[in-house]
């Protein structure tokens, strides 16, 4: 036999209440849940791999010295190359995400982050000593963030015309799959901001604005950076 969980409660000012019966009961089920599964052992995902490090170190409950949060793999200079080597790997997949794929994927982890309200709070209020309503709202606030960004900020910053001038059908081939609202913000060509050091561009800038205009009205910002 199931029975149905009890619907989440949204974190506003007004829920915020240190007399909300319901929000008290729903934040001490995940904290139980916490302090059940204090003290374990956690590696490095790194890779796509779990390993360990070179040793550990135990961290400890800033409201409670008493309180072990758990033991950590500590991580060495080779664990952090391959992640920063994993990273730069994965970046041109993500880069060739369409734009509202992406708008999805941050909206989504946005609402798995207020679904997993009361287990992410309980974790915070013992880890950094926040009390319970500053957890939830912290955490509340992370997901509302997440969400923002992806309905209010149809933008997007390209650096691949860093690398290289940008050609007119590709320019306007991304105009044709984006809402009318969307906006580009195109980074100059290196060969203006760190070959020529901004000495004698003026054919390259002009040139470089004459094919960011296949853009139409779609065109933001030219950065100079």
């Amino acid at each position: 036999m199931t029975t149905d969980a009890a619907p989440r409660i949204k974190i506003t000012y007004a829920t915020l209440s240190a007399d909300n019966e319901e929000l008290h009961a729903q934040f001490e089920a995940g904290l139980a849940t916490t302090r059940a599964n204090l003290g374990g052992y956690h590696r490095n995902y790194v890779a796509g791999a779990w390993r360990d490090g070179d040793g550990t170190f135990e961290v400890r409950s800033p409201i409670d010295r008493e309180i072990v949060l758990g033991t950590f793999a500590r991580g060495t200079a080779a664990d952090v190359d391959e992640a920063v080597a994993a990273a730069r790997a994965a970046q041109p997949a993500w880069a060739a995400t369409p734009w509202h794929e992406r708008v999805t994927i941050v909206t989504r982890a946005g609402d798995l982050i207020s679904e997993r309200l009361m287990d992410y709070a309980p974790i915070m209020a013992i880890e950094v000593g926040k009390n319970r309503i500053e957890a939830l709202g912290e955490v509340e606030e992370s997901g509302d963030m997440l969400r923002y960004y992806a309905q209010h900020f149809r933008t997007v910053e390209i650096n691949n015309t860093f690398y290289r001038m940008p050609a007119e059908s590709m320019l306007e081939g991304w105009s044709q799959q984006v809402p009318e609202s969307f906006a580009f913000t195109l980074k100059a060509p290196r060969r203006i901001t760190h070959d020529k050091r901004l000495r004698e561009i003026e054919p390259d800038v002009i040139e470089f604005a004459r094919r960011s205009g296949a853009l139409g009205g779609k065109l933001g910002v030219l950065l100079f950076q």
